[in-house]
């Protein structure tokens, strides 16, 4: 279990920085 939440965790983190390139890319445009 810990590690399928790690690798959730990983995941989320993932989409965080995906979001920011997002919104620093439409910021800075």
């Amino acid at each position: 279990m810990s590690y399928r939440f790690k690798d959730y965790k990983i995941k989320t983190m993932h989409v965080k920085f995906q979001l920011q390139e997002v919104i620093l890319a439409f910021v800075l445009r």
